[in-house]
């Protein structure tokens, strides 16, 4: 697949993409899976990503699980600082019962199969990494049916266990005594200096993402609607313009800086008509986005263009 493609398609910021530390919401998560999806037209597409992910994804998780007594530990770190991870929701739970170990997630906002399939073979491959050993999984459970061009032979290959199908959690299921076994290589004084690197990364995190953050990354998402991203972040859309205001915020100036920085850039492509842009920019009456570009940058829509293309060959 081409990595360019992708990134262009799903509008991902390069900048971003270059930042280790940088946080993903939702609505670019879900554009870049089903541009992947769309591209790849592969049904196993999602088993073959979480099978060929480098280790390090689940970054400072992965290195307090290494560094654990045994699994069982490792799991109880990693259900602790789940959120360094992802903000999409995503919930994880390890149950005991009857020798059985089950080790399920539910994904409140976006339960898609292809993402699932790849966190769950990525968490075979890295409890095989941990451990130093193969481990055999009892069962995986997943939430969606099993696609009409797919059998269950197909995912022997990826979780080398029986698939059940539309079952209410994603999860695997493996022997209990899998959890008390001991990490070879491990290190506590690592551990320790890692959870306490974790804790105050958690506490940063809470106090960093701003909900005007938030909104910007679904406005690039062409939900430019105030009812529309109120029900992605699950509040009301009068929560949404309360909390904005403390921020020193409104829906509307957040929506109009994107329209702005977006018109400037297509004028400056030189590539685009001016109706292209005020219907790329959500305007779809033609007058209303002259007018924009008048109060923008205190010029007519022709005055400004030269100004950026000038500006872009210089």
């Amino acid at each position: 697949m081409d990595a360019e493609q992708l990134i262009v398609l799903s509008n991902l910021s390069r900048t971003k993409l270059e930042n280790p530390e940088a946080r993903y919401f939702l609505a670019e998560l879900r554009d870049l899976w089903n541009y992947i999806v769309e591209i790849s037209s592969d049904p196993c597409i999602g088993m073959k990503i979480g099978q060929n992910m480098p280790a390090g994804h689940w970054g400072l998780i992965e290195t307090m699980a290494q560094n654990s007594e045994n699994l069982g530990q490792a799991f109880k770190t990693a259900l602790k600082y789940w959120r360094l991870v992802t903000d999409t929701g995503k919930q994880f739970k390890l149950e005991r019962l009857n020798g059985q170990a089950r080790l399920s997630f539910i994904s409140a906002y976006y339960d898609f199969s292809y993402a699932n399939e790849s966190d769950i073979a990525y968490l075979i491959r890295l409890l095989k990494l941990i451990l130093g050993q193969d481990v055999t999984l009892q069962e995986v459970h997943l939430t969606h049916a099993i696609p009409g061009q797919l059998s269950e032979s197909d995912y022997q290959p990826y979780f080398q266990a029986p698939v059940y199908f539309g079952q209410s959690e994603n999860a695997v299921v493996f022997a209990e005594d899998i959890l008390d076994r001991p990490i070879v290589g491990s290190n506590s004084q690592i551990r320790l200096i890692v959870d306490q690197l974790a804790a105050k990364k958690l506490d940063e995190l809470n106090s960093a993402t701003t909900l005007s953050e938030k909104v910007r990354a679904y406005i690039q998402h062409d939900i430019t609607e105030l009812e529309s991203v109120a029900e992605q972040l699950h509040i009301s859309s009068r929560t949404l313009q309360r909390r904005l205001k403390l921020e020193g915020n409104t829906f509307q100036s957040i929506l109009d800086e994107f329209r702005r920085d977006k018109a400037q850039r297509l004028m400056m492509d030189g590539t685009y008509t001016f109706q292209q842009i005020s219907f790329l920019i959500g305007y779809r009456d033609e007058r209303a986005f002259y007018d924009a570009v008048r109060r923008w940058f205190n010029a007519s829509r022709s005055e400004a263009a030269q100004r950026f293309r000038t500006n872009n060959q210089a």
